[in-house]
Protein backbone atom coordinates (compact mmCIF):
# COMPACT_ATOMS: atom_id res chain seq x y z
CA UNK A 1 0.00 0.00 0.00
CA UNK A 2 1.31 3.43 -0.86
CA UNK A 3 0.09 6.38 1.16
CA UNK A 4 0.00 9.57 -0.83
CA UNK A 5 -1.52 12.90 0.03
CA UNK A 6 0.47 13.53 3.21
CA UNK A 7 1.38 17.22 3.29
CA UNK A 8 5.11 17.31 2.40
CA UNK A 9 5.46 20.63 4.26
CA UNK A 10 4.16 19.16 7.51
CA UNK A 11 6.78 19.01 10.25
CA UNK A 12 5.22 15.93 11.85
CA UNK A 13 3.04 14.09 9.34
CA UNK A 14 0.73 11.54 10.98
CA UNK A 15 -0.37 8.11 9.82
CA UNK A 16 -2.67 5.95 11.96
CA UNK A 17 -2.26 2.22 11.33
CA UNK A 18 -5.40 0.09 11.11
CA UNK A 19 -6.21 -2.21 14.01
CA UNK A 20 -5.38 -5.90 13.61
CA UNK A 21 -6.76 -8.99 15.29
CA UNK A 22 -4.64 -11.10 17.61
CA UNK A 23 -2.97 -13.87 15.62
CA UNK A 24 -3.23 -11.97 12.35
CA UNK A 25 -0.27 -11.58 10.03
CA UNK A 26 2.19 -8.79 10.79
CA UNK A 27 1.66 -5.42 9.13
CA UNK A 28 4.82 -3.95 7.64
CA UNK A 29 5.07 -0.22 7.00
CA UNK A 30 7.94 1.36 5.11
CA UNK A 31 8.46 5.11 4.89
CA UNK A 32 10.70 6.68 2.27
CA UNK A 33 11.58 10.36 2.59
CA UNK A 34 13.12 12.25 -0.33
CA UNK A 35 14.46 15.78 0.01
CA UNK A 36 14.53 18.44 -2.70
CA UNK A 37 18.10 17.41 -3.61
CA UNK A 38 17.03 13.81 -4.29
CA UNK A 39 18.57 12.29 -1.14
CA UNK A 40 16.49 9.49 0.38
CA UNK A 41 16.16 7.74 3.70
CA UNK A 42 13.95 4.78 4.61
CA UNK A 43 12.47 3.41 7.81
CA UNK A 44 10.54 0.16 8.32
CA UNK A 45 8.18 -0.71 11.18
CA UNK A 46 6.60 -4.12 11.82
CA UNK A 47 3.31 -4.08 13.76
CA UNK A 48 2.33 -7.31 15.48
Amino acid sequence: MTREGIDPAAIKPVFVAPGIDAGAEDLVFELTVTDSGGLQDKAKVVSR
